[in-house]
């Protein structure tokens, strides 16, 4: 795969106010000690009829304090698919009040402190509605002797900052190895009323399988397997909540490409190599 590495700017590579662009098959690398605070922004661009795909990237090595591998904004409309995302400083994928699907992924965490660094490997915040399945998720997790301010989480469905709710339909997903399997409502927010469906999903080796911040939260849990979980839930769930499923995946074809980059995608100084 070719491979983009940035200088200068907080992104390494950014999609803004397009629809339909298709980001396929090479390596975005942050390389040593950085400032970014992207891999990838999606910035007011997609829609659910014209989104924008990432497929078959490999993401690592973005180590701004806050950093996501991916960042979706702005009333974005992804679908992310077949890609691993790897050494980022807290968010593997955030969507900002955006949309989507997130399906067969690798996202891998690190070890934290709990307090100084914590980590959310896919992250709904404000009123985002997105799809997630088929991924394996893991390795957000403080390790003893450490005492954790926040947990960290394989999914975090939230409200903040504005009040707005998040809605996740979570299935069919392998969920290890964190403080947390999916986090649900924010206690940094007053008002929180996001919900999620989380059905047929391997939890293993995990504190707290499904946690709930705020008694506004809910969720419908259903059909799940749980191995080394110390507690399966912090909360009874309710019975019904809304799902969300994005339709049928079609072939999206493009009416630009990464190589348009002047019209489109805009790259931090990015220099272009051949090698992994």
């Amino acid at each position: 795969k070719p491979t983009l590495t940035g200088n200068g700017a907080n992104f390494i590579l950014k999609v803004e106010n397009t629809n339909s662009v298709v980001l396929d098959n090479f390596e975005i690398n942050g390389g040593d000690a950085n400032s970014f605070e992207y891999g990838v922004l999606v910035n007011l661009s997609g829609s659910q009829s014209s989104p924008v795909e990432l497929k078959n990237l490999k993401i690592k090595n973005i180590w701004n304090n806050g950093a996501n591998a991916v960042g979706v904004e702005s009333g974005s409309f992804i679908v992310m698919h077949d890609n691993t995302l790897n050494f980022f400083h807290k968010n593997g994928v955030r969507f900002v009040n955006s949309k989507g699907a997130v399906y067969n992924n690798t996202i891998t965490g690190d070890t934290v402190d709990g307090s100084n660094r914590v980590q959310n490997l896919v992250n709904l915040r404000n009123g985002s509605v997105v799809e997630i399945n088929n991924n394996i998720l893991s390795h957000a997790i403080t390790l003893a002797p450490s005492s954790n301010t926040f947990d960290s989480s394989c999914i975090f469905v939230n409200a903040y900052p504005d009040g707005l709710a998040s809605n996740a339909n979570v299935h069919d997903n392998d969920i290890s190895f964190c403080d947390v399997g999916i986090l649900i409502t924010s206690k940094l927010v007053n008002e929180d009323n996001s919900f999620a469906t989380v059905l047929n999903n391997s939890f293993h080796n995990l504190n707290l399988a499904i946690s709930f911040e705020k008694d506004s939260g809910k969720a419908k849990i259903e059909g799940n397997t749980f191995e080394q979980v110390v507690k399966e839930t912090n909360r009874t769930p309710v019975a019904e909540v809304p799902v969300y499923t994005y339709p049928t995946p079609v072939v999206i074809e493009p009416v630009e490409s990464v190589k348009n980059e002047q019209e489109v995608v805009e790259v931090s100084n990015t220099e272009a190599s051949e090698t992994v």
